[in-house]
């Protein structure tokens, strides 16, 4: 059993995740192999539920402590590792309590003393959030998460749950952050991303979300700031494992959550050409943006 950390949990796993470390503690998430013939498709979803992924693959998600893996023997290890540690453990976030939204998301090196909180992107696959983490990373940024964001409501104010110091991404999109493509591994054998492993400026406690951008495309650079009533719509269609949404109890809670982040958090649509040259100016026009809202105490400090 390999053991590893992520999104502030211990994970004990036969599967190799992310870097291994000496710990004897009791886990909190144990990913195993095992037969799922006998499961049912459809269980209590709020505490079991039973995915079905390529390559005949299907993972069992119980209590938010339990992965367990079916797949045939000449599965390609990298793609269960991708699928634990994407798709499993947004249900495992969401079986905790925690919110789940498809989002990447970083703060300033500084922001323990700045004041400044955590900024986030959501969007769909192929939108553009994690080449724009890698490029905020790369400007002295620290990376929280990749692709799926966990959030903490309990109390005060919503808290950023840092994943792992990974960023998925597109070759070109390598090459347009600084990024040497040809030492990077590859997602795995479905996808054509490529995984960048950062060595620094990675978040290691929760910090306070501060803004929300939904991004579209453009012709230009434009931020739209977003109404309570158009930012809940988008926090439905942005959120991560919706499967258990069939759950009322489950629905119920998450629409408490994303009800409480329109209302708390400020969200606005992020315009910009599709265009990865335009990347610095796009970052210097975020930046400008935020910086004027840091002027007008409107929600970013």
């Amino acid at each position: 059993m390999y053991t590893s950390f992520a999104y502030g949990l211990r994970i004990q796993s036969e599967l190799p995740l992310l870097q291994p470390v000496l710990d004897s503690e009791r886990p909190d998430i144990v990913v195993r192999f095992g037969s799922l013939h006998q499961v049912a498709a459809e269980t209590d979803l709020n505490n079991q539920i039973l995915i079905e992924l390529p390559l005949n693959v299907k993972l069992l998600i119980r209590n938010g402590c339990e992965v367990v893996i079916d797949a045939p023997l000449e599965t390609d290890r990298v793609a269960l590792r991708a699928y634990v540690l994407g798709t499993a453990m947004a249900f495992v976030l969401r079986q905790r309590g925690l919110m789940v939204l498809h989002a990447s998301c970083v703060a300033r090196e500084d922001v323990a003393d700045s004041g400044d909180g955590a900024i986030a992107f959501l969007g769909g696959s192929g939108w553009g959030k994690s080449t724009l983490a890698s490029a905020f990373h790369q400007q002295g940024y620290r990376l929280i998460t990749d692709d799926v964001m966990a959030l903490r409501l309990e109390t005060g104010s919503p808290q950023v749950v840092p994943s792992y110091p990974e960023v998925k991404l597109l070759p070109d999109a390598m090459t347009a952050v600084g990024t040497q493509t040809d030492t990077m591994p590859m997602l795995h054998s479905l996808s054509h991303k490529q995984i960048q492993r950062l060595e620094t400026r990675f978040a290691q406690t929760p910090v306070p979300l501060k803004h929300l951008f939904v991004l579209q495309a453009g012709d230009f650079n434009q931020i739209q700031p977003l109404s309570r009533t158009q930012a809940f719509p988008e926090l439905i269609q942005h959120s991560r494992a919706t499967k258990m949404l069939y759950d009322q109890t489950c629905r119920v809670q998450h629409f408490h959550q994303c009800s409480r982040l329109a209302k708390e958090i400020p969200m606005a649509y992020l315009q910009r050409p599709r265009s990865l040259e335009q990347l610095p100016q796009l970052i210097a026009f975020i930046e400008a943006h935020l910086k004027t809202l840091n002027a007008g105490c409107a929600g970013f400090v």
